[in-house]
């Protein structure tokens, strides 16, 4: 099962997002779970840089906010594949060397590990 890059997100999430009275919806990542994504003792998703379909997912300002090197993480929502709603994720920006990941940490735990998700190691999300 191979990765779809092109910015498609399923129907379903569009009309979940559209109940939430979201806006600006778009798929941001798809990727590949690996080990560290599902580790009970990592506790976070990463979405390094690269592998980012959408880039413009984040505004200007909280751009700002990570180039500040604060250490508290924007607020973040997150739909799962069940389609229920988290809303009080954080996301951060890790800088390893020359580059960087998304991470959603606080809460990530309970989307892994949220048996209506079926995430494993290995499967496409």
């Amino acid at each position: 099962m191979g990765l779809n890059t092109s910015s498609y997100l399923p129907q379903v999430f569009k009309h979940q997002i559209d109940k939430l009275k979201g806006t600006d919806v778009m798929l941001v990542d798809q990727k590949e779970m690996t080990s560290k994504d599902m580790d009970n003792h990592q506790g976070r998703f990463s979405m390094p840089r690269g592998k980012v379909i959408t880039r413009d997912f984040i505004s200007e300002d909280e751009i700002d906010l990570f180039d500040q090197n604060l250490n508290d993480g924007i607020k973040w929502s997150l739909i799962q594949l069940c389609l229920e709603e988290i809303t009080d994720f954080e996301l951060n920006k890790w800088t390893m060397n020359k580059t960087f990941s998304y991470t959603l940490i606080r809460r990530w735990k309970s989307v892994a590990y949220n048996e209506r998700n079926r995430l494993q190691i290995g499967c496409v999300c």
